[in-house]
């Protein structure tokens, strides 16, 4: 499939920006490139040629066409300002000193389940 898109690309492209008489596209995309030419015209051509490129690709690749939508994105600024407001640190309250800095940290809550 691609081997003919790639002839008639190749010396489509090839004969708008080099004028010269080398067939990039071989006499095969030369033959096709002139029949579609004279059959649908140039931007008719290169109009197929762009559909059958982004189809390969989608058929290929099947990337995901998708753009965040209005709940999304509410609910997305929703969780921040959540996580913003539970992350602040209140300075006003002194830390009590201690003694052993290491009885301030937290252990593993499920390893102090006997979980894990």
């Amino acid at each position: 499939m691609g081997l003919p898109v790639i002839s008639v690309a190749a010396s489509v492209i090839f004969n708008v920006f080099n004028k010269q008489a080398f067939p990039w596209g071989g006499s095969a995309g030369d033959l096709i490139k002139n029949w579609l030419y004279n059959t649908i015209g140039e931007v008719g051509t290169v109009g197929i040629l762009v559909v059958a490129v982004l189809s390969y690709i989608i058929w290929r690749f099947n990337p995901v066409f998708k753009l965040p939508s209005k709940k999304d994105i509410i609910t997305a600024d929703i969780t921040n300002q959540v996580v913003a407001e539970e992350n602040k640190i209140d300075t006003t309250e002194e830390i009590p000193a201690t003694e052993n800095a290491t009885a301030t940290t937290k252990a593993n809550a499920l390893k102090a389940k006997g979980i894990f």
